[in-house]
């Protein structure tokens, strides 16, 4: 009722009150509209995040009879060292598939080997052969499975490529063109 009377008795009043009233809106207006911005930022950092992290497919440098190659490379070393090649391999097929042996034309011996712990010691070892189940992948890698090129017929540089033959129990041979790659 006192403002009533004011605002009857004195108009100034009334229109103090109606600035002060706009004054404390507008200042909620800007709370709001940082904690909107600030919320508006999270989101969008949290998009960019979840689009980065679903980027594109890779996309396999081989794919025939249902094998499908993926990142192959190779460590640039002079040709009195050893050297490996490794990639990741997957079976798109319905059977079970066994990568067999492995050829290249600038080794002059090229085994497919396993890396492991027995024990406390680490020991590597060829092996008969690396099966590819159905629908998955093996990857060929440091410290694990990959394919060992030796006694090489001349420097292999980093930027070049170096051909593998891969030959497969089903799949058959396929060529692989692995890049080089700097130590």
């Amino acid at each position: 009722w006192a403002i009533q009377i004011l605002s009857e008795k004195c108009h100034g009043w009334n229109i103090w009150y109606n600035i002060s009233i706009f004054i404390k809106n507008y200042q909620y207006l800007q709370i709001f509209k940082e904690m909107f911005m600030k919320k508006l930022l999270v989101v969008s950092i949290m998009v960019l995040i979840l689009v980065s992290a679903c980027g594109p497919k890779p996309v396999p440098v081989v794919s025939q009879n249902g094998i499908e190659v993926y990142a192959p490379t190779a460590r640039a070393v002079n040709a009195s060292e050893t050297t490996a090649a490794y990639m990741l391999v997957k079976n798109t097929g319905s059977e079970p598939d066994m990568l067999l042996t492995a050829a290249c034309d600038t080794a002059n011996m090229v085994e497919v080997m396993n890396t492991q712990m027995e024990g406390d010691m680490m020991s590597m070892g060829e092996v008969e052969g690396i099966e590819i189940p159905a629908g998955e992948s093996v990857e060929l890698k440091s410290g694990s499975y990959h394919i060992m090129l030796m006694d090489l017929k001349e420097d292999l540089k980093a930027g070049g490529t170096v051909s593998v033959t891969l030959v497969f129990e089903k799949a058959g041979t396929i060529v692989v063109e692995v890049p080089v790659t700097a130590p």
